[in-house]
Formats: C-alpha cells, sequence, structure tokens
C-alpha cells in the first residue's frame, strides 16, 4: 500500500474498515526514512493493526552496499554504532513506544544495504503480510531522474 502526503490527507482510523478474518493480515511492515513524508503511512498502518490485530515492524534502511543486513543494536556483536545508527534506534523505538501505549504491537529494526533491495528482502525474512510506504510522488523527469524506491519495491 503506497500512501502519497503530496495528494493524500491521514485517514483516521475509523475510515478504515476489514471485513476479512484478522488472521488474514498478521503482520504490516512500514519503512521509516525520519522525513514526514514516510511518517504519512504510520496513521494507515496504525488503522490497519487496530483493525485486523496485526503487529508492526517499523524498518529504516541506512544506504549502503553489498547484501542487506541488520544493524539493529540489538543484533550487533560489536557494540560499534555509527551516529545514524543510533539515531535511527532511537527514532524508530520512540515511535514504536508511542504505538505499545497506545495498544498496539510494535517493533523495529534497521539494516543496512541498497534500500529497495533491502526493504523486499526484509519482506520476506519479517514474513510481513503488507507494506505499508509513502511515496513522494514524483513524475516525469523528477521520477526519471531520481528514481522510485517505493516503484523498485512494488
Amino acid at each position: 500500500m503506497l500512501v502519497d502526503p503530496a495528494t493524500v490527507e491521514p485517514l483516521p482510523a475509523s475510515a478504515i474498515s476489514w471485513s476479512g478474518l484478522p488472521a488474514e493480515i498478521r503482520k504490516v511492515m512500514v519503512t521509516l526514512d525520519g522525513s514526514g513524508f514516510a511518517e504519512r503511512a504510520l496513521p494507515m498502518a496504525e488503522a490497519i493493526g487496530r483493525t485486523t490485530g496485526a503487529a508492526i515492524l517499523l524498518v529504516s534502511v541506512l544506504p549502503g552496499k553489498g547484501r542487506p543486513r541488520s544493524v539493529s543494536k540489538s543484533s550487533s556483536t560489536d557494540n560499534t554504532l555509527s551516529a545514524d545508527q543510533v539515531n535511527k534506534e532511537a527514532y524508530l523505538s520512540a515511535i514504536a513506544g508511542r504505538m505499545k501505549m497506545a495498544g498496539l504491537s510494535a517493533d523495529y529494526t534497521v539494516v543496512s544495504g541498497a534500500v529497495a533491495e533491502s526493504i523486499n528482502v526484509l519482506i520476506q525474512e519479517s514474513q510481513a503480510d503488507m507494506l505499508v510506504m509513502s511515496t513522494r510522488g514524483l513524475s516525469g523527469m523528477g521520477r526519471l531522474l531520481l528514481g522510485s524506491t517505493a516503484d523498485t519495491v512494488v
């Protein structure tokens, strides 16, 4: 599910209804890069989590080369985290904490690697049933020059 913050206002939780079985969506993965644009996907993910009982996995990718790898503090063996890693951990931890206070099941992870590939690998590894992410909604030359992570992932 893509959320284009330039054209869509976040939906209130009451606007989401689900007629399927709650077990059909067990985990919702949300990609966040720290921007306000990315955070516009959170209300949708929270509404889905509330409605279906799905756990929410918050993910941030530190751009890098090579195969995607986890760099979360909990998975680090040498305890040498970069400032970016520490900041991403704190950012995701705070959001997950707010979600938990609201009664949602939430966890987070930080990975390093090519962004789209890392997201696709983590979808498989985490067994996420749904991905919620925002897109800046670029078109024309902007999309051609800058590309779109959402397009590559989907």
